[in-house]
């Protein structure tokens, strides 16, 4: 009997070459896929890990201010415990020099600077 032909139908070895090149094909294609997917995702990451080092930063910063503050408080503190002593030198010293206070049974006297005629015509003269 004689082969029938159908127009349709390929050779075996033609099916195989053929879905060789399909699986190469769709191979490829899923390879795109993945490498258009990774760049998407580190372009999608890059301003988020900026976003990230930028907050660090400003933490750091932040921090060192603390810090300085910190550390000001710390030398504020110092002085109020030296002044709340009452045998404080700086406590005297500001008593007499801000508040003119004196001790008991002692007399200040202020004297206030001189300021010649000169003096007043250059600081009005400045101004002018």
């Amino acid at each position: 009997m004689p082969a029938r032909f159908y127009p349709n139908t390929l050779p075996a070895r033609q099916v195989e070459q053929e879905g060789s090149i399909w699986q190469t094909l769709s191979l490829v294609v899923l390879w795109i896929i993945v490498i258009v997917c990774f760049f998407c995702g580190v372009i999608w990451c890059v301003p988020l890990y900026q976003d990230i080092l930028s907050s660090t930063e400003a933490s750091q910063k932040l921090q060192r201010e603390i810090d300085a503050e910190e550390k000001n408080r710390a030398e504020w503190d110092l002085k109020i415990k030296e002044m709340s002593n009452p045998n404080s030198s700086l406590l005297e010293q500001v008593a007499r020099d801000k508040l003119d206070w004196g001790k008991p049974h002692e007399s200040i006297i202020k004297v206030e600077p001189f300021h010649s005629e000169a003096d007043t015509e250059e600081t009005s003269n400045a101004g002018h």
